[in-house]
């Protein structure tokens, strides 16, 4: 009776190749093309929105999005897509805020959130269409600064949102 060798695994038809690191993982794709995906804190995974030609441009859009985390700078993708207004506007209705309390914060984010910035190129930014992804240091400081000294005590609720002394520079 002829003796039959085992049945190998099918290789799966997404990676070829996995490369396991100290952060996140490589995999090289059938289609020769390498996916770079992370863990965040949290648990959650995520994959890089692309995938890249070479293992070493994989390897460095890891490395990038490492030091954002570390440096405090990373933003979540699904968060990243969400307005600022629309974000503010949820952080408002998430709290457990009196009747007035509530008003007056939707006041004041109707007041100093919806307003024109200046952007370095000469145009401008309306902050509270700007995506919270591309909230930005130097962005918070023009805002902070943009009607004079006296504003930041009146923006206590909205400027808790965004105030600079939370970002690392």
């Amino acid at each position: 009776m002829p003796t039959m060798c085992p049945r190998r695994p099918e290789r799966s038809r997404f990676h070829a190749h996995t490369t396991p690191r100290s952060f996140g993982s490589l995999r090289r794709l059938l289609s020769g093309k390498w996916q770079a995906r992370y863990s965040t804190p949290d648990g959650s995974r995520h994959a890089a929105p692309h995938t890249f030609d070479t293992r070493r441009a994989a390897d460095d859009w890891l490395s990038d999005t490492r030091a954002a985390m570390l440096r405090g700078r990373w933003v979540d993708p699904a968060a990243a897509s969400i307005t600022f207004g629309r974000y503010a506007r949820e952080w408002i209705a998430t709290r457990d805020l009196s009747p007035r309390t509530r008003d007056l914060y939707e006041y004041q984010l109707s007041r100093w959130a919806d307003v024109d910035l200046t952007d370095p190129t000469g145009g401008t930014i309306h902050l509270a269409a700007l995506d919270v992804g591309r909230l930005d240091l130097p962005t918070i400081r023009r805002w902070f600064a943009h009607p004079g000294p006296s504003r930041a005590a009146h923006v206590r609720p909205v400027g808790s949102l965004i105030r600079p002394d939370n970002y690392n520079r």
